[in-house]
């Protein structure tokens, strides 16, 4: 005999009192040697156009997170993040960045008695008495810029073969310390006597410019330890520009077996293959692409 319909009860499960527990975003991590992107720091982007305005329309992370973002799959869904790390093997300099409009060249030949304060390796400075009323360019700023830091004898090599660039493809100027090796390097800050430029030039915190520590030189098992310290948001990770040897892909392989299957290494091969997917088949986790002809990677 068929139930009626009004004997049925309705029951909706669910858990009163809490919020929603946030979930891992099941996304794509980058390491990348383009000094645009800071070394043992994460950045993560949700459109391709952002990742455009940060790095360049033309750089390979552009036009990766551009194939990226453009994946749709059977279920119509896309990718919603990407995130990169800049990595490097062998040790580096610190590095700062400038990243705000550019200002314009009056701006900065209205200073006559420029000053601020840098801090690299551990060392303060106060860089006084800068004269930028005869320069010509934005290269000529520099240049006097890169003096004034010179000028910190006591400060060793990290000061005295420090180099100051304007570089004009991203319109920023980039203070490399003269030494490579563990170094911290600070945002810069006003002096106490003379016109502040830490603002003008890009460096003081209120501009949001790029810092990038000097590192020894290290190894990949380090690099993917600094990673998941930093955040564990993401499922797959590649080097978008460092060519890796067999023993390298052992080695990042070895890492994978330890993680309990969070991760995927995902890589590709050209036509000397053979030794890496050997590597990776004795591991878990691993997805290598053969490429013989191109790379899937922008050149």
């Amino acid at each position: 005999m068929p139930i009626s319909q009004s004997k049925y009860v309705a029951i909706t499960s669910g858990i009163g009192g809490a919020s929603a527990a946030s979930r891992k975003d099941l996304g794509l991590r980058l390491f990348t040697t383009n000094a645009l992107f800071p070394l043992n720091t994460v950045l993560e982007f949700t459109s391709a156009l952002d990742v455009s305005n940060y790095a360049g329309a033309n750089s390979k992370e552009a036009q990766f997170a551009a194939a990226y973002f453009g994946w749709v799959s059977k279920s119509i869904n896309s990718p919603r993040k990407i995130s990169f790390m800049g990595a490097s093997l062998n040790a580096t300099a610190p590095v700062l960045r400038s990243t705000k409009t550019l200002s314009a060249l009056s701006a900065f030949t209205a200073v006559t008695s420029g000053s601020m304060i840098l801090s690299i390796g551990g060392t303060s400075y106060t860089l006084s008495g800068l004269n930028l009323s005869s320069a010509t360019s934005y290269s000529d700023v520099a240049s006097v810029i890169e003096a004034g830091i010179n000028g910190n004898t006591s400060g060793g090599e990290l000061w005295t073969a420090a180099t100051v660039e304007f570089n004009a493809e991203t319109s920023s100027f980039v203070l490399t310390g003269g030494a490579t090796g563990d170094a911290i390097i600070t945002y810069a800050t006003a002096a106490t006597t003379g016109t502040d430029i830490s603002s003008l030039i890009g460096w003081s915190e209120a501009t949001n410019p790029i810092l990038s520590n000097g590192t020894a030189a290290t190894s990949l098992t380090s690099i993917l330890n600094k990673t998941i310290e930093l955040s564990d948001n993401f499922a797959t990770y590649s080097f978008i520009d460092l060519s890796l040897s067999a023993n390298q892909i052992d080695e990042i392989g070895t890492w994978n077996d330890n993680q309990n299957y969070l991760y995927m290494y995902c890589g590709d091969v050209g036509e000397d293959y053979s030794g890496i997917i050997a590597q990776a088949a004795n591991h878990q986790g691993m997805a290598i692409n053969y490429q013989p002809f191109s790379n899937v990677l922008p050149a």
